[in-house]
């Protein structure tokens, strides 16, 4: 057994007992006292072929008692179940507590004791050690639950370190996939990384789900490109070559992507977009006016319609919003940042953020997500990482690496199941307003009335768009 592990305890004729060693006959059990301040040295031997229990020294300095024996259980099972768990302390601590008497569990000792056997054999395995306290990635926490690679790429960058993990499944998964979501997030990160970036793509036209991850100790572009060549050089993603990617607005992402992937196309996140526009609508003191059916609430609903536009008549339509407005109206300010970082740009410069990398027209109508909310949803569960943590201590990078070895797991079953029915339901369903909203929107995208309607064009176009978009 090696140094600073323990054995389960088991019952052993009603006593609480430990494995010892084994032979090819005989299974040795030591008593769980042995060491402790009442020393017992009971030992006791088990036949392997047919279970015949030979007693080679009887215990004592203690009598044989069942609550101190389901006690002792209580924490054995809390101490290996921490082993491999992601759970909370706390959540270990109530599954322990539904299985067995209140009277044990008392005995057993308070929540603060039982959370200190939990973090304690977090850090008896030397693998978990060398994951934590010098960052290398070895033993159980490189491999997948099925035994296979998980971690792929490990590199130091200005003395930081990249660590890229895939399984053979994701990495098949991502070469298949034309449409890739990625995003960054910070909150489950663990010391010495900045971020920890994913990597999805659909399993059926609903289902988004990650196949790589990549620890990154910053935003620069080298990182990107780091991780991204990571992997494409992995035999196992060698016909990797994605055709459109959706990400947020951060520049440095785009370009590690096109430096890999010239004619791949890349568009900005829906979301993300109105989120941009509304917080410098609320920096200019004019959001409220938008939103609270103020004068300036007609000209906001016509511009979250632009973006289903198609992107070469982005600017005459943004042109027909601002000339519908007053000529004193407020907005004149957040009209002019709008033309230069998103319509026409400035002094004969393009725009930062042109309407091809945000206009989701195409997205749309081909049923592809114009956000990346799959993702940001995914990101809400990696809260457990933090959660493990009760606030006592930082993110352990063996904390995420487990969570991230689930999710694998997790991707695997719902592409498996998926391939054999797309229709299997692997998650919870779509809100039945959200599935009607996209009908809406589709119908008035394609803007094809029945006759003798004709086609609607100008504001009224723009505004069938405002109104399929409306919760």
């Amino acid at each position: 057994m090696p140094k600073g592990q323990a054995n389960a305890t088991e019952v052993i004729g009603g006593w609480p007992m430990k494995k010892k060693k084994e032979s090819t006959t005989e299974t040795l059990y030591h008593c769980i006292h042995r060491g402790r301040k009442l020393g017992c040295h009971a030992s006791f031997a088990v036949d392997k072929s047919n279970g015949t229990l030979r007693v080679i020294r009887d215990h004592s300095r203690h009598e044989e008692d069942e609550v101190e024996t389901q006690m002792e259980l209580v924490k054995s099972e809390l101490r290996e179940n921490a082993k491999t768990s992601t759970h909370t302390s706390r959540a270990q601590y109530n599954q322990i507590r539904s299985r067995y008497s209140a009277e044990v569990i008392v005995r057993a000792g308070d929540y603060n004791s039982m959370r200190k056997i939990v973090e304690r054999a977090r850090m008896e395995d030397p693998d978990r050690r060398s994951v934590d306290n010098e960052c290398k990635v070895v033993g159980s926490f490189a491999i997948t639950a099925d035994g296979e690679p998980f971690i792929i790429h490990e590199e130091a960058m200005n003395n930081k370190k990249i660590i890229v993990f895939s399984s053979p499944k994701g990495l098949e998964l991502l070469s298949a996939s034309n449409v890739l979501f990625v995003d960054g997030t910070f909150d489950c990160t663990p010391t010495g990384f900045y971020q920890l970036f994913s990597f999805h793509v659909y399993l059926s036209e609903s289902v988004v789900r990650p196949v790589a991850y990549a620890l990154l100790p910053s935003k620069e572009l080298s990182c990107y490109e780091a991780a991204i060549k990571a992997i494409r050089i992995n035999p196992l993603a060698a016909n990797w070559v994605p055709k459109l990617l959706l990400c947020d607005f951060e520049i440095n992402i785009r370009r590690a992507f096109a430096s890999q992937f010239p004619n791949i196309q890349i568009h900005a996140c829906y979301f993300h977009l109105m989120q941009s526009w509304r917080r410098k609508a609320t920096k200019l003191n004019i959001y409220t006016d938008m939103m609270s059916g103020g004068a300036l609430r007609p000209f906001w609903n016509l511009l979250r319609a632009i973006p289903f536009a198609e992107c070469v008549i982005t600017e005459y339509y943004f042109q027909l919003i601002t000339n519908s407005l007053p000529a004193n109206n407020s907005a004149k300010e957040f009209i002019a940042y709008l033309d230069k970082y998103y319509i026409s740009g400035t002094g004969g410069n393009p725009p930062t953020f042109p309407p091809e990398i945000w206009s989701c027209a195409g997205l749309s109508e081909n049923a592809v997500h114009r956000t990346t909310n799959a993702v940001e949803v995914w990101h809400r569960m990696l809260s457990s990482v933090v959660y493990i943590t009760n606030g006592l201590r930082q993110v352990r990078l063996s904390d995420l690496i487990m969570k991230l070895k689930e999710e694998d797991v997790r991707t695997k079953c719902d592409a498996d199941a998926l391939k054999i029915n797309k229709n299997h339901q692997v998650s919870s369903c779509r809100k039945t307003s959200n599935v009607l909203k996209d009908q809406r929107l589709v119908k008035a995208l394609k803007n094809k009335p029945t006759p003798p309607n004709l086609p609607l064009t100008g504001l009224d176009y723009l505004r069938s768009i405002s109104l399929a978009i409306k919760p």
